[in-house]
């Protein structure tokens, strides 16, 4: 009879699969969901910068018109002092014209009625001046309280895209602290056993793939007289093997995404 030795403990193999796959599928659903929630927060990061960009556009715009009607203000203001001296000096002219009409009162009517005139279209350009002013006061209160509305949003923006980078920076730090829970899932799905050979003396390795779907892995013996090196895929549940080894020979299996496994020849 062959003699069988494992090196591995012999719970149920259906409750041992199970167990396994439900830890290494919830470790990895952890890692996906948290990675999803990471690139979320990094969209909403780079939407928040955009729209702050924005909103500093606008204002850069809005005080540029700010200081455009303050300009215009202080040309109608130059314009309605100039007016205002105008007027001033027609109504000394109507003055003068009125004190020569009393010797010079034929001569002098139609200056006087030109005086009149003059003064009667200043008083209109006055007004207009004054109109115009008001306008440009009111259009200067609005830039203004469209600069503070401007900063306000700014202001939530900036509070907003703080918020979601430190969300980010969360995540990301809870993803580092899993990462160590990560790591241990990519034992192995395997199980292995030695048998000694019939004749003795040499021993064969047994590998059965506990996942349900293949598994490609490579086995390599380092050791006097041991078989040279082989890969297999091995069916879910099946079993592939490794003859020839001479006691004490040191084996390492490996497969793509999975740490070695290292054993030795009982």
């Amino acid at each position: 009879m062959a003699e069988e030795t494992s090196s591995l403990a012999r719970p149920p193999f259906a409750e041992e699969e199970a167990h396994s796959t439900a830890h290494h599928l919830g470790a990895r659903i952890t890692w996906i969901a948290l990675t999803i929630i990471t690139v979320g927060l990094a969209l909403i990061a780079f939407q928040r910068n955009s729209a702050l960009a924005d909103a500093q556009g606008q204002l850069a715009r809005a005080n540029t018109a700010a200081a455009e009607t303050r300009a215009d203000l202080t040309k109608a203001t130059a314009q309605a002092d100039d007016l205002q001296s105008q007027l001033s000096q027609a109504n000394a002219h109507l003055a003068s014209a009125q004190a020569q009409a009393r010797s010079e009162q034929s001569d002098l009517r139609s200056q006087l009625d030109q005086a009149r005139t003059q003064a009667t279209a200043l008083q209109s350009q006055l007004a207009q001046a004054g109109t115009r002013s008001a306008e440009l006061q009111a259009r200067l209160a609005r830039a203004n309280e469209a600069s503070s509305q401007m900063s306000r949003d700014l202001d939530a923006a900036k509070s907003e895209a703080s918020d979601a980078q430190a969300q980010l920076v969360a995540a990301r730090n809870e993803i580092a602290q899993l990462q160590p829970a990560a790591a241990q899932s990519r034992a192995l799905p395997v199980v292995t056993s030695f048998k000694r050979s019939f004749w003795g003396g040499t021993f064969s390795l047994q590998v059965t793939n506990r996942n349900s779907a293949p598994l490609t892995i490579a086995i390599t013996a380092s050791g006097p007289k041991s078989p040279a090196p082989k890969s297999a895929t091995i069916d879910g549940g099946s079993t592939y093997g490794m003859k020839g080894l001479p006691k004490g020979t040191n084996v390492t299996i490996t497969a793509d995404g999975y740490d070695p496994l290292n054993l030795t020849v009982p």
